[in-house]
């Protein structure tokens, strides 16, 4: 791991939640802190299914690359 690299402390339960109304995916990503921000960053955002799909895809593309190698 790079000195850069910081391990996550939220579990995926936690980063990813179903929206109320079930269409969404809501990511909600750790602080992030920034030179010369005095406060760590707050990062949300929503995925539609086809976000979803694509990044499971694509996830599925390089998890078949990993067990190949």
């Amino acid at each position: 791991m790079a000195d850069e690299d910081m391990p996550l402390e939220e579990s995926p339960a936690e980063m990813f939640q179903l929206s109320a109304d079930r269409r969404m995916v809501e990511v909600t990503l750790p602080p992030l802190s920034l030179p010369g921000i005095p406060k760590p960053v707050d990062i949300f955002f929503d995925w539609d299914l086809g976000v979803v799909e694509d990044i499971l895809r694509r996830l599925i593309e390089l998890r078949s690359r990993m067990v190949g190698a």
